[in-house]
């Protein structure tokens, strides 16, 4: 075997990092134009290319891994609710001791993997629960609503103010 037919092997298996389109359209070129920059007696490829060309593949493919027919404003906002909903359960951390109230950790923790997974429905649920357990005692005094007894009390605005963003936010997701 050449050397030659060793090098092109080589990078047409390091070109597998991009999508398959992008190999169809730009493949044979880029093929191409790394074996004319290559060494005549050259049988592997420099780390550097090696590093670029998975790196460029990785990026292509993210380029093109969002959902055909969503909207931009609709990613911004998922974007945004995700970052809310990760801001306030991480402020609230000393909170949500996970051996007393395993139930509201866990509802976090489905909430923000329902968001990053882009279950708009699931996570509004979810959300408006959190939204309505933490302003019980604010709007409710405490006594008059319950959902399972789970979850901090807050009694300021401040501190609800974000579990109704979300709740806004994946409003609009799930009614989009």
């Amino acid at each position: 075997m050449s050397a030659e037919h060793a090098l092109e092997r080589r990078y047409r298996r390091l070109l597998r990092a991009y999508p398959k389109v992008y190999r169809e359209w730009h493949g044979e070129e880029l093929i191409g134009t790394l074996m004319a920059a290559s060494g005549p007696h050259t049988r592997r490829p420099p780390l550097r290319e090696v590093l670029a060309l998975i790196s460029g593949g990785f990026a292509a493919r993210a380029r093109n891994a969002r959902a055909r027919g969503v909207p931009w404003w609709a990613d911004g906002l998922q974007l945004g609710v995700l970052a809310v909903a990760t801001a306030t359960f991480a402020m609230k951390i000393e909170m949500l001791p996970h051996l007393v109230r395993p139930i509201w950790t866990l509802g976090a923790i489905a909430l923000l993997v329902a968001i990053i997974r882009g279950w708009a429905r699931v996570a509004l649920a979810l959300s408006l629960i959190a939204a309505l357990e933490s302003s019980r005692f604010l709007v409710f005094h405490g006594d008059a609503f319950t959902m399972a007894g789970f979850g901090p009390a807050y009694v300021e605005v401040s501190s609800m103010a974000p579990f109704w963003v979300i709740v806004a936010g994946l409003t609009v997701l799930a009614v989009r």
